[in-house]
């Protein structure tokens, strides 16, 4: 893939680069040394992105990090601020991974739970969705650190303890699989292929836990036209904070009033462990 073919417009491009410059270092900070995966838009902003996982070739200021998931073995940019720099100015709009501890690719920092409003799903469903899932977690004594991603949503679940992913996977397929039973009218597995959805509901996905198997990373930016930005908050924020209301533009605003709110949010939770919940 050429990594230039970025169709976002040149005050867009400057937007995008001022932006990570900002926020390069809370993501390190947050993730150091994880494996990244960046989005491009070669057909512009609003259309699907095309994504730049390995590489054979990085430059020796790039960290590099090996990892195994289910194609084989591949090296990947480890997560550095100057990593995001690279690359954001390569044309990279968003920044992704699979959040695992930094010491070990094969072995869970947060676990992922994302939600997709479908079909019509409107973001008071989407409201409704964070907050069941919540509730679900809370069973098990824990709690998440919600993003929004405008117009998407994810919970981030820290674990102290690193587990390894496939029961990290299982156990949240189970736990979702309770929620949608719970809540039939409001949640949805990911559909099956050619399968179509109507009603408008929201679609609630963990596949993503496993190495290689990426979604975006807090502070970074969607590939939407106005750039919102994944945007960690407060539970007590929940109904008060505009989804895809913190963009490029605006983002310094924010980080200026909360600081580095992911980190504080995930300092709250450090004593969850998985062994806990894995052996209740």
């Amino acid at each position: 893939m050429d990594l230039t073919a970025s169709r976002a417009t040149a005050p867009q491009q400057r937007t995008i680069i001022a932006h990570y410059e900002r926020v390069a270092p809370l993501i390190a900070h947050n993730f150091p040394h994880v494996p990244l995966v960046f989005s491009y838009y070669p057909r512009g902003l609003g259309t699907e992105p095309t994504f730049s996982s390995n590489h054979d070739e990085l430059p020796k200021t790039v960290p590099h990090i090996t990892a195994t998931t289910s194609s084989g073995s591949h090296v990947y940019p480890g997560c550095a601020a100057n990593t995001i720099l690279y690359f954001v100015h390569t044309g990279a709009v968003g920044v992704h991974s699979w959040t695992p501890a930094p010491s070990d690719p094969d072995a869970v920092g947060f676990a992922r739970i994302l939600l997709k409003p479908i079909a019509g799903g409107t973001q008071q469903q989407l409201r409704e969705a964070l907050l069941a899932c919540r509730s679900a977690l809370s069973t098990h004594a824990l709690d998440a650190i919600p993003l929004y991603e405008g117009p998407d949503a994810a919970l981030f679940i820290p674990f102290a303890d690193a587990p390894p992913y496939e029961p990290v996977r299982t156990w949240l397929k189970n736990l979702i699989e309770l929620a949608i039973a719970q809540h039939e009218q409001l949640l949805v597995p990911r559909a099956k292929p050619h399968e179509q959805r109507t009603a408008p509901r929201i679609e609630v996905t963990v596949s993503s836990n496993a190495p290689g198997q990426h979604s975006r990373l807090p502070y970074a930016l969607t590939g939407e036209p106005d750039l919102p930005m994944v945007t960690p908050f407060d539970w007590s924020e929940l109904d008060t904070l505009h989804n895809g209301a913190v963009t490029a533009t605006n983002a310094s605003d924010r980080i200026a009033a909360k600081g580095d709110l992911f980190a504080t949010l995930t300092a709250q939770l450090a004593h969850q462990r998985f062994a806990d919940v894995h052996d209740a």
